[in-house]
């Protein structure tokens, strides 16, 4: 019997995923022969599924216990696997009920042989794209070329789905297991075509003593706003902007509740003082204070008048602004999240001092690789990360669960300093999902900006993460935000939620 944990063993490389890193991926694309295991591996946790990793250079006979999941897919070529691996399937095949999973292997060797299917050579298709195998009927239509393989198939092969006629998954019964093969690599039909995710979706449910995926991920679409909290708009010129007051925010809850939608909320805990005298009066919990260069306060407790910055005139009310998404979150429209502590370069007297201080943007990078010396000199309970989650904690009343990167920009120690915090996610363009003790970025998980809704988003079956800033309301007023969110219905969106809400789903699946 498999362990109790593991619906789905992935064997990969000790390259791809290397045991004791702990972050599979990097946060940024990577070629499909860089991420097959990864690929997959996001994919069934997005499904709900419990993995677990098996390793090709090691002795199949010491993993035991991870080969007999109901489902082993095998993420590299598998006519180049090891003799001892070839026998250990082959003898899963025999005697267990399970299903074994991979691409196909070149024509003429041992495993294609096994498999009753080989490649040819490399074709692309489109069209109809039809499911024939285990559980109910499937069709779709392709209108983008995709990768396949041309595809021979010896005796005992079935067909259990085609694109445009040609065999894209082949299965071979055995005695008690399932040898499925894909006849396209996973990996770049998944770039070039979005539903060849859906294929595979309904390809790993189609084992047999596999549970029925916990969680249905398509049209799920994560809502984040960022920035509300610190100071980066006060003080970057390019970024400035007033802040977004308490009617803008009630008819942002209405506009919530109306699409019965939750909010993400990147919020900057930490407010920095720039300590110009003449360029502003602040005021913490009420009171005046002296202006310190880089000074640090609690965003909730300030109030900032700009006399001669970059808008005279306007009051920064960052105390309402707090009051404001408190009343929203204790009536469940949104969650908070740390977008960073302060969204400022960790050196804050450096910043403060500086010449360039209020046009570089790197200064307003709290997580980026100028800052990444600073960090890394400082213990891990006073670098942003875990100050930051420590202060939505106390300020919200709730422990956090995603990493917002301020910026999008991130380094190794950040993801690896959230993994540390013990939150689920790391936001930035693409996704990190907790698997255990360690970070794994899914790819196909994308964060486009609010405003550009498309089905293409959607068109794999798994969540899209759409983001905007709380400038995007100022500038426009927030009907802004009722209009995209009607275009993403139009694009096949059947849910807003937060992050709060995909990592319950994920865990209860888990």
């Amino acid at each position: 019997m498999p362990p109790a944990e593991t619906h789905i063993t992935v064997v990969a490389s000790l390259r791809e995923l290397a045991p004791d890193s702990r972050v599979w991926g990097t946060g940024g694309w990577l070629p499909p022969p860089d991420r097959q295991g990864l690929d997959w591996i996001t994919l069934a946790r997005f499904m709900g599924w419990k993995v677990s990793v098996a390793w090709l250079e090691q002795d199949p006979r010491e993993q035991h216990p991870a080969l007999h999941a109901p489902l082993v897919v095998l993420a590299s070529d598998p006519g180049a696997l090891p003799a001892p691996w070839l026998e250990a399937i082959a003898e899963l095949l025999h005697a267990e009920t399970s299903m074994v999973l991979a691409p196909l292997a070149e024509l003429g060797t041992a495993w294609s042989r096994l498999a009753a299917a080989g490649r040819i050579r490399a074709v692309e298709a489109a069209g109809a794209l039809q499911w024939s195998g285990p559980g109910n009927t499937w069709a779709s239509v392709l209108n983008t070329p995709c990768p396949i393989w041309e595809t021979a198939l010896d005796e005992g092969a079935e067909i259990w789905a085609s694109l445009g006629g040609r065999p894209v998954l082949a299965a071979r019964r055995f005695s008690r297991g399932i040898l499925a093969s894909l006849c396209f690599d996973p990996s770049a039909a998944r770039d070039r075509c979005p539903a060849a995710t859906a294929l595979l979706k309904r390809v790993l449910a189609a084992a047999p003593l596999l549970p029925a995926p916990p969680i249905d991920p398509a049209g799920l679409v994560v809502l984040r706003m960022d920035d509300p909290g610190g100071s980066q708009n006060i003080f970057s010129r390019g970024w400035s902007y007033p802040k977004l007051d308490p009617v803008a925010w009630r008819r942002t809850g209405d506009i919530l509740r109306a699409f019965e939608a939750r909010l993400s909320v990147g919020y900057i805990c930490g407010w920095v003082d720039d300590g110009d005298r003449p360029r502003g009066r602040l005021t913490v919990d009420g009171q005046e204070v002296a202006r310190l260069p880089g000074a640090l306060y609690d965003a909730p407790s300030v109030v900032y008048e700009d006399i001669s910055g970059h808008a005279p005139g306007t009051v920064f009310d960052l105390t309402a602004e707090f009051r404001a998404i408190r009343a929203l979150q204790d009536e469940g429209l949104l969650s908070v999240e740390p977008h960073g502590y302060t969204h400022m370069h960790p050196d804050r007297q450096a910043w403060a001092s500086a010449h360039d201080r209020y046009d570089e943007k790197s200064w307003y990078r709290e997580l980026g690789r100028r800052a990444d010396p600073h960090l890394r000199a400082l213990p891990p309970a006073a670098r942003p990360v875990a100050l930051g989650v420590s202060a939505v904690e106390r300020l919200f009343g709730v422990r956090p669960t995603t990493l917002i990167c301020p910026g999008e920009e991130f380094t190794q120690l950040a993801v690896e300093d959230a993994l540390d915090a013990g939150l689920s996610f790391v936001g930035s363009y693409y996704l990190a999902l907790r698997l255990g003790d360690r970070f794994c970025w899914a790819t196909h998980c994308c964060a486009p900006y609010l405003d550009l809704a498309q089905s293409s988003w959607l068109e794999a079956g798994l969540p899209a993460a759409a983001c905007f800033h709380d400038r995007d309301l100022v500038l426009n007023g927030p009907s802004w935000l009722e209009r995209q969110l009607e275009a993403w219905v139009l694009a096949g969106a059947r849910r807003f939620i937060d992050y709060r809400t995909l990592a319950d789903l994920l865990e209860a699946g888990a």
